[in-house]
């Protein structure tokens, strides 16, 4: 009986001077468990902000696709007016020697 006693009187001693301690400990685990759900807002806002990403890769490989078919037209188109353009001069030339025939 006696032992059980001075075990109570022991733990309640114990009680107040852990008492604000465990005050602190409380605290700061209700700011561990704020800090957490800042976090977890965070890791939606990444998961967020990486699906926005992988659209914006999608939209800046449809652009460079566009850009290299708008080359490839532009080139081609060049190389076809070059080709007339070859055509007519040698037209001209033509209508020279024809006019200088006709001449003679």
């Amino acid at each position: 009986m006696e032992n059980e006693m001075l075990l109570k009187s022991i733990e309640n001693l114990l009680d107040k001077k852990l008492q604000p301690t465990n005050e602190r400990l409380d605290k700061m685990d209700a700011k561990i468990s704020g800090m957490n759900a800042k976090i977890v807002g965070m890791d939606a806002k990444v998961v967020e902000m990486d699906a926005k990403l992988v659209e914006i890769q999608a939209t800046q490989k449809e652009m460079k696709l566009t850009q290299e078919t708008i080359m490839k037209f532009i080139t081609q188109a060049d190389s076809e007016f070059m080709k007339l353009e070859e055509k007519t001069r040698d037209i001209e030339k033509i209508k020279r020697v024809i006019n200088i025939s006709n001449v003679r």
